[in-house]
């Protein structure tokens, strides 16, 4: 059995703009008064580092001039007048449009923001009350005040902070619908990646929001989906999203099971409460090929456009480590390479990494991508 993971990598490179810096600077764009009359170029000026094509500029400029025609478009709007994140996040966009530096990780950022909180709290070093904080970063207790004057239990920042993320994450699903999948739906995607394009893939494991690979790929639709992370559908509401957005475990052991006052952030905990299940387990006990057979292994694993970031570690772990699976895994250059190997290490453990790509007990190699091909 063939199975492909792919992560945000494979959207980027596809031309589609799907970082989080990307989905910033789009939703910060409307609340500001531009002049339309310029058109796409002009609307779309403030977008340094975003490459984008012509005919992706042009259904942006669209998109967001039809705006206020736009249910969907008008409640993101307004949710980005008054949410913690997005405020928290946009701050840090100006602040790296000084350097060259030029990437927000939101996962990244949450962990920062919950870990000053739940380390003051657990240290009796949070101070709260009308108009004050104290104990964490003023950046974030300045957003805090701004979104609600007076607290007076951690727990209320707690839940302000849980229903801002909800309603970030509707804000994202509606990009990613508005702007991404209709965009692949509109055919403007130019592009296709030549190491996927013959091959035949019976699973499709996707860490992404976006349909991507569905919507270009798979045409034959007989491909089997497991969307880890939940899916982006326009049907769906604050409270209906199953996206994921959250950190990794970071607590010790010995305090996992009772410092539980930041669970709801963590991506084991949103994946079972959202439902998004756990299909590429069954997909592993698949005894297709026989044990005597010629076959080594019973599935070939592809992962193409993921940095194997420990925020994944657990899924990546159960996939990479099956005894039954050989895994070829795709790097964009060798800077790309290397960050994959540490964060390989630090997901399957040194001893693991070693065995696993020597020659006489390989199931793991890396192999380098090639370069896009324009669509005929």
């Amino acid at each position: 059995m063939n199975i492909l993971a792919i992560g945000n990598g494979f959207d980027l490179a596809h031309g589609l703009n799907t970082s989080y810096m990307d989905f910033l600077k789009v939703i910060d764009t409307f609340s500001e008064k531009i002049d339309l009359t310029n058109g796409p170029d002009a609307f779309l000026k403030k977008y340094k580092g975003m490459k984008i094509e012509n005919k992706v500029r042009e259904y942006i400029f669209l998109k967001w001039s039809n705006a206020l025609n736009d249910d969907k478009l008008n409640r993101l709007i307004e949710i980005k007048e008054k949410n913690f994140w997005i405020w928290y996040f946009i701050a840090l966009l100006d602040e790296k449009e000084k350097p060259k530096n030029t990437w927000i990780d939101f996962e990244s950022q949450i962990k920062y923001v919950i870990v000053q909180l739940e380390n003051a709290i657990n240290s009796n070093t949070l101070v709260i009350g009308e108009n004050k904080i104290e104990g964490i970063s003023p950046q974030i207790s300045t957003y805090l005040l701004m979104r609600k004057p007076k607290f007076d239990h951690y727990n209320e920042i707690i839940e302000l902070l849980e229903n801002d993320l909800n309603e970030l994450i509707y804000c994202l699903e509606i990009y990613l619908v508005k702007f991404i999948n209709d965009t692949v739906n509109e055919g403007l995607v130019e592009v296709y990646s030549p190491d996927i394009q013959n091959t035949s893939f019976d699973k499709v494991l996707s860490f992404n929001y976006t349909r991507t690979f569905e919507l270009l790929y798979d045409k034959n639709k007989n491909i089997e989906y497991h969307y880890i992370h939940g899916k982006a559908d326009i049907d769906h509401t604050v409270d209906t999203s199953n996206i994921v957005m959250g950190v990794e475990e970071y607590l010790p052991k010995d305090k996992r099971d009772k410092e539980l006052n930041f669970v709801s952030f963590k991506k084991f905990y949103q994946r079972i409460y959202k439902e998004t299940g756990s299909a590429y387990k069954k997909w592993l006990l698949n005894d297709s090929y026989k044990e005597n057979s010629c076959v080594k292994f019973n599935h070939h694993l592809y992962i193409l456009g993921h940095s194997l970031d420990v925020t994944d570690g657990d899924i990546l772990s159960d996939l990479i480590l099956n005894k039954n699976v050989f895994t070829t895994i795709y790097y964009h250059n060798k800077n790309a390479m290397k960050k994959q190997i540490v964060n390989l290490i630090k997901v399957i453990g040194e001893d693991e990494l070693i065995k696993r790509t020597s020659e006489t007990t390989k199931t793991i190699e890396f192999k380098q991508q090639q370069a896009m091909k324009r669509r005929d």
